[in-house]
């Protein structure tokens, strides 16, 4: 419980858009309005086949811009 909590306080929501997706190293770059840099790669719990550029994502990510997961409403309480 502890651990999920201190994780928590390290992410911070975003809106973000698909730049480039490279299937090949499971990997694809998406920034935010701001300019920002994002990754969302193998430790991301989302499915790279899923990704197209262009798509828009509200995710979960941590300071350095790893994505973590897909954001939810139920994230906003």
């Amino acid at each position: 419980m502890i651990h999920a909590t201190l994780r928590a306080k390290k992410t911070h929501r975003a809106t973000v858009t698909v730049t480039m997706v490279l299937d090949d190293l499971d990997t694809a770059y998406c920034t935010d309005d701001q300019g920002h840099r994002y990754t969302i790669d193998r430790r991301s719990a989302v499915s790279i086949s899923a990704l197209s550029e262009g798509l828009q994502l509200d995710v979960l990510a941590t300071e350095h811009g790893l994505v973590q997961r897909l954001a939810f409403d139920e994230d906003d309480d």
